[in-house]
């Protein structure tokens, strides 16, 4: 089941959990709700996103770079839903296949640095 809560109360719940870490002395450092929401979207997305990559290195590949094109992206239909790839249930086959990717990319990667030298 998937759970997706509104980013103006997970704010609230680290703001939340830092306070009461701070009673017992701890300083608890949490990153930023939209900037993880950005990674995920990163990591779960597929060849949809080229575009968009694209278009966050030409206007400098900065953190405000990604907010303002995932804006004008999603304002003017560029881009699938963002929670269609950040919230998509993902089973065991789906993470081993990319693993499998993954590591024959490694492998074609390394044999051709290897030859090349």
């Amino acid at each position: 089941m998937i759970y997706k809560e509104d980013i103006k109360n997970l704010e609230k719940k680290n703001e939340y959990i830092k306070k009461e870490f701070a009673k017992i002395g701890i300083k608890a450092r949490t990153s930023s709700v939209k900037w993880d929401y950005i990674q995920s979207l990163l990591s779960r997305g597929d060849r949809s996103l080229t575009p968009y990559l694209i278009e966050v290195f030409n206007q400098g590949g900065n953190i405000g770079a990604f907010k303002s094109v995932y804006k004008d992206f999603e304002k003017n239909n560029k881009l699938k839903p963002s929670d269609e790839f950040v919230l998509k249930e993902r089973s065991l086959n789906d993470l081993a296949e990319g693993k499998k990717v993954l590591i024959e990319f490694i492998n074609k990667n390394t044999a051709f640095e290897f030859y090349r030298q």
